[in-house]
C-alpha cells in the first residue's frame, strides 16, 4: 500500500533525519578534517576530570539522552576550530561525541583510539 503521494515508504527510513543530514543546517554533521578531529581528541583526553558517560553511545545524527550531561569544549579548541563554537562534548567508553546543545543531536563522532602510523 502506497503513501498519500503514491510512493511506498521505505522501511526504517527517517525523512526528518535525512533532511537534517543533507540540508547542511545546524543539525547536519560537522565537516571536520582528520586534523581537527585529532585536535579535539587530544584536548578532550587531556581533561582529567571529564566524566565518561554511563549510557549507550548514540550514533551520528541521533539525540543524546536527556540524562547524559554535556561538557564545554576547551576554549583553545573553539578558538582554533570555529566550526565547533557553541557545541559541547561527551566522552563515552569508545568515542567522543560533539553535540549541538540546543537539539542534543550528535554532530560529530571521534573514536577514542588512534591509528599508529
Amino acid at each position: 500500500m502506497g503513501s498519500a503521494a503514491g510512493i511506498a515508504p521505505w522501511r526504517g527510513y527517517d525523512h526528518a533525519r535525512c533532511l537534517r543530514r543533507h540540508r547542511g543546517g545546524p543539525e547536519a554533521e560537522l565537516a571536520l578534517s582528520d586534523e581537527q578531529r585529532g585536535r579535539i581528541y587530544d584536548s578532550v583526553m587531556r581533561i582529567a576530570d571529564a566524566p565518561v558517560a554511563q549510557a549507550p553511545a548514540p550514533a551520528l545524527a541521533d539525540a543524546l539522552p536527556g540524562e547524559v550531561p554535556m561538557q564545554d569544549l576547551p576554549a583553545s579548541v573553539t578558538r582554533e576550530i570555529p566550526l565547533v563554537q557553541g557545541h559541547k562534548f561527551v566522552k563515552f567508553d569508545d568515542r567522543i561525541v560533539v553535540v549541538n546543545p540546543a537539539s542534543r543531536l550528535v554532530v560529530a563522532m571521534i573514536p577514542r583510539y588512534k591509528l599508529l602510523p
